[in-house]
């Protein structure tokens, strides 16, 4: 499908630019990335030292991929928490789902940079000021801490 970015300040037209559809097209590829990110970071000094400080043995990160990946089971008709309570996601140690899930953050960081990277080079005309992007990531994120 055609994607059309609407000029600053121009409502969007549903028809030729969806940002869910982005993701829809996007999201699972994020999370192989993420997955490949978290099959490094599993070897790495300071995962490992996490790892042992909370008790994490591999055998329980790659039984929660696992529970992670059943979730998408009935990704078109079921909601997040949803799926997490049916996979048994839900009921994984924060500790375990946060290894999992700090990688899937890290790819989805990582497909950002570059995807705004390469629209960017394709016509120099970014939607959005530097200062602007900077101000508003800071923005949401300190909104969402202080709530």
């Amino acid at each position: 499908m055609l994607q059309v970015r609407p000029l600053i300040g121009t409502p969007a037209d549903r028809q030729f630019y969806n940002p869910a559809r982005d993701l829809a097209n996007c999201g699972l590829n994020i999370v192989h990335v993420g997955m490949q990110f978290l099959d490094h970071w599993l070897k790495l000094p300071e995962t490992r030292s996490y790892m042992e400080a909370n008790n994490i043995t591999d055998r329980e990160v790659y039984e929660a991929v696992a529970k992670f990946g059943d979730m998408f089971v009935d990704v078109l008709t079921t909601k997040t928490h949803e799926a997490a309570r049916l996979s048994g996601f839900d009921k994984v140690r924060l500790a375990v789902r946060n290894l999992i899930l700090a990688a899937i953050g890290y790819a989805f960081t990582d497909a950002t940079f570059f995807a705004v990277q390469e629209s960017f080079a394709a016509d120099g005309t970014p939607p959005i000021s530097r200062d602007e992007l900077v101000k508003e990531v800071k923005h949401l994120c300190m909104k969402r801490l202080e709530n």
